[in-house]
């Protein structure tokens, strides 16, 4: 099974949380502009399936950003690109995508202690 290491929550809090506060946040409502019922819109990751592979290459787990408009999805775009270098189970290098696909930063933990040991932004 995997398990969410550290590394992760914390890019989830640096990178998330800009979206949670910018115009659409991950409580608020949405309407059409005229006195429409509003309702609620919400953020979601959703860790996709993670590709086993051989040594000496990494396990890979792609991580979704799903966006809700009351209970219906609006978008779903993949946020978050993960490696398992040593096949522990545990991200060891995560890169956050922009909705292009273009890398936004990247995430490393040497050490396999769940830590963020060097966040990079280009």
């Amino acid at each position: 099974m995997f398990t969410t290491p550290k590394i992760l929550w914390h890019l989830l809090i640096v990178s998330v949380m800009p979206i949670c506060l910018g115009l659409n946040s991950c409580a608020s409502t949405d309407s059409d502009g005229l006195g429409e019922e509003q309702l609620p819109s919400s953020y979601t990751l959703e860790m996709g399936q993670v590709v086993k592979n051989q040594q000496p290459l990494p396990d890979y787990i792609p991580i979704w950003l799903n966006w809700y408009l009351g209970s219906e999805l609006k978008s779903r775009a993949l946020k978050y690109q993960g490696w398992d270098i040593d096949q522990d189970g545990r991200i060891d290098y995560l890169v956050e995508l922009t909705e292009s696909g273009e890398p936004v930063s990247e995430a490393f933990d040497f050490d396999q202690d769940g830590e963020i040991d060097l966040l990079k932004k280009p």
